[in-house]
């Protein structure tokens, strides 16, 4: 009789400790480079299109990028996560001449290849596989609905502008060490594919489970 008292009791106080141990709410950011697939080549070749008399002397398709996100883990093997990103700025210097009559075509041109990037809500499902105690590797699948806008300046002055958005697929890779049962720390690939065109993401950062 004491005996199963006993047990019983060891059953109720042990309880709590398991159920928080199986919480699997974690927040996390992340930080690195984004860089659009476009080269001068391809405006280059856009802008003859059209019959325009414009060299392309420099593209910037880089820039720091970031994002915030939390999720929830199911087990050790699958996670839904949510978040918001900045994939940065981008950049594009022209050189030549266009006639007030030829804007118009030029801005459109331009707009088609312009490197594309921009900020938004992601949104992905997680698959995980534990290596060990301290490591696991994870493959992200997802989408990220973004928005961004593009500026084109003659000199200082605002020529024209445009907005464009979208809801596209993305997929990444993420090399995780368990630092903790609260910290983790990890490496990622990520590739996000903007209005058609590919944005990678090479990036670091931390998570938190509690």
């Amino acid at each position: 009789m004491f005996k199963q008292l006993w047990f019983s009791g060891a059953l109720l106080l042990c309880a709590p400790t398991a159920m928080a141990e199986q919480s699997n709410w974690y927040l996390g950011m992340q930080m690195g480079f984004a860089q659009t697939d476009v080269s001068a080549n391809d405006f280059n070749a856009a802008i003859s299109d059209v019959g325009i008399n414009v060299a392309t002397t420099d593209v910037d398709k880089e820039d720091v990028a970031a994002e915030i996100f939390g999720g929830y883990r199911f087990n050790p093997y699958v996670a839904l996560e949510l978040g918001y990103i900045d994939l940065g700025d981008r950049s594009v210097s022209l050189e030549g001449e266009v006639g007030v009559n030829q804007l118009n075509d030029f801005l459109s041109s331009v707009a088609t290849i312009y490197p594309v990037s921009g900020d938004g809500i992601t949104a992905s499902v997680n698959f995980s596989w534990p290596i060990n105690d301290q490591f696991s590797l994870d493959a992200r699948i997802g989408m990220i609905d973004w928005s961004g806008k593009f500026s084109s300046y003659n000199g200082q002055a605002l020529s024209g502008s445009a907005e464009s958005d979208g809801s596209d697929p993305w997929y990444g890779l993420r090399a995780n060490y368990h630092f903790d049962k609260h910290w983790r720390f990890f490496a990622a690939y990520s590739e996000y594919q903007l209005a058609e065109q590919d944005n990678t993401m090479w990036s670091a950062g931390a998570s938190y489970g509690f």
